[in-house]
């Protein structure tokens, strides 16, 4: 974490918003900073004490990532092999080893197997619950601050969608739903 992301966990542990960082040259706006994700759900991982949050924080982002796409492989294999394959190379790469220390991009890209897993489900048992996962994971995505990731996973989407479509896997009523749950996302987020 950055200094500006410490000092806004330490506003939010005394119970204050985060709305100013005095250790920047005169002051500048803290809550402004997209880059800080002052409501990343998983940031609450920060609150524990130091080194047991921050810990949780690091060990919590692979374990989210390697679980998401071990479960997303399994609505297309029934291999347990390939499944944990999968999921150690996803959660391992090297866009995932290069980012571990700073925790968001981690973050940020577990989120992508979450989104496609719960899409998955919800088409194939119709559970409005997949839904939300969708949306949770879909807004913790854009409260994680990293643009990239953002405009990766939305493009993602958006191809996802019409690939399924194109393929004739779903028809385009099946699209609406999830339209309406990404919609919510950006709206919560």
């Amino acid at each position: 974490k950055t200094i500006s992301e410490n000092l806004s966990i330490d506003y939010i542990r005394n119970l204050q918003w985060p709305f100013w960082n005095p250790y920047s040259f005169s002051g500048t706006p803290l809550l402004g900073s997209f880059q800080v994700s002052h409501f990343f759900p998983f940031n609450l991982l920060l609150l524990f004490p130091n080194n047991l949050g921050w810990g949780l924080f690091i060990f919590g982002q692979t374990l989210v990532a390697a679980l998401g796409m071990f479960l997303f492989l399994g609505v297309y294999t029934k291999s347990s092999l390939a499944k944990t394959a999968g999921a150690i190379v996803f959660a391992l790469s090297g866009f995932m080893s290069t980012w571990v220390e700073f925790g968001n991009g981690v973050w940020a890209s577990a989120c992508l197997p979450w989104i496609l897993y719960s899409l998955e489900k919800f088409w194939q048992e119709k559970k409005i619950g997949y839904l939300l996962l969708f949306s949770f994971f879909f807004a913790s995505l854009y409260l994680a601050g990293l643009a990239q990731m953002i405009i990766f996973a939305s493009a993602l989407f958006i191809t996802f969608l019409t690939y399924k479509i194109l393929t004739k896997q779903i028809n385009f009523q099946q699209i609406i739903l999830p339209v309406v749950y990404w919609i919510l996302s950006l709206g919560v987020s």
